[in-house]
C-alpha cells in the first residue's frame, strides 16, 4: 500500500472513532416509569421499568407532560406513570428527577425586605389586575400563552418557596381554571382538571416535587385559553397573573 492511500484510511479510521467517542459521550438518558399500576410509594429505582430514550437530561425531564397526555386515551395508569416518570443516565445509572438548573436564571431575589420571585420583571410582580389585564388585551393568544408558562416557570423555580407554598398556589390557580373552563372534555375528559375541590387539587401537586407541579400548571392553565373566547381569555390570564403575582412576593 502507497503512503498516500495508507494516511488515508488512518485518516478515516480516526474520524470513525472520534464518532463513536462522540455518540458514547452524549451519555442518553432513558425515561423510566414504576411498575404497574401505579401508587403513592412506588418501589425502588431499579425496578422501574424503560420508556423512552433521550439524548439530554432536560429532554428527558420534558417529556413527562407529553408522554402523560399521549397515553391518557388509550392507558391511563400509565398515563399517571408517565407524569411521575424520571431519567437515568445510561452510561453512569444517575437518576434525575429534575432539571439541570446550571447556568439558568429567573429563580427570584431575596432580601431583607423579603423576595419576589418575578425579579426584576415589575410587571409579573404587580397585584394590579388592571395591568395585567391591559397588557394581554394587547397581545395576540400565542404571546399570551408564552408570557403565561413563562410566569409559571419562573414560580415554580422558585428557590425561595418550599414545595408545600408552590402546593397551595396550584390548588388557588386551579380554582382559577374551575372558574372559566366547566368542560372536563377541554382537558382530555380529565375531571379533575375541572374540579372547584382546593383540596383536591392541592393533594395532587402535593404528590409531585416542583417540576411535577410546574409541568401539571403550564399544561393545563395554558391550555384552558383553547376553551374560552378572547374576552374570557384577557379577564383569566389577569385573574391567574394576580395570584400568581401574589403567592411570588409572599414572604
Amino acid at each position: 500500500m502507497n503512503r498516500p492511500r495508507a494516511i488515508a484510511l488512518s485518516t478515516i479510521a480516526a474520524l470513525m472513532i472520534c464518532m463513536v467517542c462522540g455518540q458514547a459521550a452524549a451519555n442518553p438518558w432513558i425515561f423510566l416509569v414504576q411498575p404497574a399500576p401505579w401508587s403513592k410509594a412506588p418501589p425502588p429505582y431499579d425496578r422501574w421499568q424503560p420508556l423512552q430514550q433521550f439524548e439530554t437530561r432536560n429532554e428527558c425531564i420534558d417529556a413527562r407532560m407529553s408522554l402523560h397526555y399521549e397515553y391518557w386515551s388509550s392507558d391511563q395508569d400509565l398515563s399517571h406513570r408517565a407524569l411521575d416518570g424520571v431519567c437515568r443516565d445510561q452510561e453512569t445509572g444517575r437518576i434525575a428527577t429534575d432539571y439541570d438548573l446550571s447556568g439558568d436564571e429567573g429563580f427570584g431575589t431575596t432580601s431583607a425586605a423579603g423576595y419576589n420571585c418575578f425579579a426584576p420583571d415589575e410587571g409579573a410582580a404587580s397585584t394590579n389586575r388592571n395591568g395585567h389585564y391591559n397588557w394581554a388585551n394587547q397581545r395576540d393568544l400565542a404571546a399570551i400563552k408564552v408570557g403565561l408558562a413563562s410566569k409559571l416557570r419562573a414560580f415554580f423555580r422558585c428557590n425561595a418557596k418550599s414545595e408545600s407554598a408552590l402546593a397551595n398556589a396550584f390548588a388557588d390557580m386551579s380554582l382559577v381554571v374551575a372558574k372559566y373552563v366547566h368542560n372536563a372534555a377541554c382537558f382530555g375528559g380529565d375531571q379533575g382538571a375541572v374540579s372547584t375541590d382546593w383540596s383536591g387539587h392541592h393533594a395532587w401537586a402535593m404528590r409531585r416535587n416542583r417540576e411535577g407541579m410546574l409541568q401539571g400548571a403550564q399544561w393545563k392553565m395554558v391550555v384552558a385559553f383553547d376553551c374560552l373566547v378572547r374576552a374570557q381569555q384577557i379577564d383569566y390570564y389577569a385573574d391567574i397573573s394576580v395570584v400568581l403575582a401574589a403567592a411570588g412576593a409572599s414572604r
